[in-house]
């Protein structure tokens, strides 16, 4: 997996990728140290692999940009989301993604063979922007900006059930199994919520200051796949490494120059991939806590 993730950043650093609409032509010139590209797509919001490392989902301002990792071409791009595309979840078995996102009266599913829309849940007047998604099975997770959780059929669309209200958030990211879910609060805490019984399990002080004003909120969170390590990028531009056995932190990686918008890990654990506001992106070796080069 380290010599596919290497390969598509060797590609991505040898190659342009062409604009569209806000994005801008990719480029080495320029780059911080550590930094991998530069893609200019409107702004990075998130980012998945999906669960066999051979795919790489970019959310962004204009849609989600999907990247084969072995060789790095740019191989989709879904639109139509009508909003910032800042939630994305893949199946369990990798033939589905989900996307979401600010100001989006949608859910839009795609077909990962095909590359095309498989469906679309269409959200009522009564619901707030996706802030973040999940698939537990043949269900589809979602938690509303309000802290609404609403379980769906995945296959038909059909609303199952829903529980809410969490506490305030900038940020949220669900484990993989859908079973545990994170927030980023307004006083930036990371928050631990059980998806199935809407009971809060945890807070951990996050990013917060033992002086208020110094407080950066949090933008960014990502579990790993076994659930085990949760990542958090904030405004003070670093992530933190977060134990979810023991609640403490367990590392801090500082190299981004902005702040920190998206998270990602890759499937054996070994990589994270984080991604800030001046759309430059950096892989990380979990181990050593240092950026690949």
């Amino acid at each position: 997996m380290k010599t596919k993730i290497l390969n598509i950043i060797t590609v991505l650093l040898m190659s342009c990728i062409s604009t569209y609409l806000y994005a801008q032509n990719n480029t080495q010139v320029g780059l911080p140290e550590g930094a991998i590209a530069r893609l200019g797509k409107g702004g990075i919001n998130i980012m998945r692999f999906s669960p066999d490392g051979a795919h790489l989902a970019v959310g962004t301002d204009v849609g989600v940009w999907l990247y084969d990792v072995p060789d790095g071409k740019e191989t989709a791009l879904f639109t139509g989301q009508g909003g910032q595309v800042n939630a994305l979840a893949f199946s369990n078995d990798g033939k589905m993604l989900a996307s979401s996102g600010e100001d989006s009266p949608v859910i839009q599913l795609w077909n990962m063979d095909t590359r095309n829309k498989l469906n679309s849940i269409g959200l009522t007047q009564r619901r707030d922007s996706i802030a973040s998604l999940a698939f537990h099975g043949s269900t589809l997770i979602s938690l509303e900006r309000r802290g609404k959780v609403i379980y769906w059929d995945a296959s038909t669309g059909k609303e199952l059930s829903e529980f809410g209200n969490v506490v305030q958030f900038n940020a949220a990211a669900f484990s993989d199994n859908g079973s545990l879910f994170a927030i980023g609060a307004n006083d930036s805490k990371i928050h631990l919520w059980d998806a199935t019984s809407g009971s809060r399990k945890r807070t951990i002080i996050g990013h917060a200051s033992l002086f208020r004003k110094q407080d950066k909120d949090i933008l960014a969170l990502a579990f790993s796949p076994d659930g085990e390590i949760l990542a958090s990028g904030s405004e003070d531009k670093t992530v933190q490494l977060w134990n979810t056995q023991t609640y403490t932190k367990i590392g801090t990686l500082r190299k981004h120059d902005e702040w920190i918008t998206a998270i990602a890990f890759s499937d054996d654990i070994r990589t994270l991939a984080t991604g800030d506001t001046s759309s430059e992106i950096k892989l990380w070796d979990i181990a050593t806590k240092k950026v690949r080069l």
